[in-house]
């Protein structure tokens, strides 16, 4: 009786079933499971090709868009090709030609492909 009062008093398609929630959640995980945004694989050569560059001391005009990155600053330390995505007197962060950020103070280290990473120094 106590379940019959119970739903007699609800109005009818005002809360969602449970079993809706649950798919909804499996959705949502295993959407952001999925989908890791671009594959910097896609431009890869282009980073090389700039990188090379670079590496012999030509000049790079910047900012330039690399995927979704907006490169602002490009240059070597300690032999390592950077691509700087943001400046800040705290520590820079961007695109770096070594898969683990060798030669930078870091914070965090992304690896992104075999010869290069994401970092942030602090």
């Amino acid at each position: 009786m106590d379940d019959i009062r119970s739903l007699e008093g609800r109005k009818k398609g005002s809360a969602m079933k449970p079993r809706t929630g649950i798919y909804l959640a499996l959705l949502l995980t295993l959407g952001f499971a999925i989908y890791r945004g671009p594959d910097f694989r896609q431009y890869e050569a282009r980073a090389n090709a700039i990188a090379a560059q670079v590496a012999v001391g030509r000049r790079v005009m910047t900012p330039f868009k690399l995927g979704h990155y907006t490169v602002h600053q490009v240059g070597m330390q300690n032999g390592v090709v950077y691509f700087w995505t943001r400046k800040r007197a705290s520590g820079n962060s961007g695109l770096v030609q070594h898969p683990e950020g060798k030669g930078f103070n870091l914070w965090s280290c992304k690896r992104l492909s075999e010869n290069w990473a994401f970092i942030e120094e602090d």
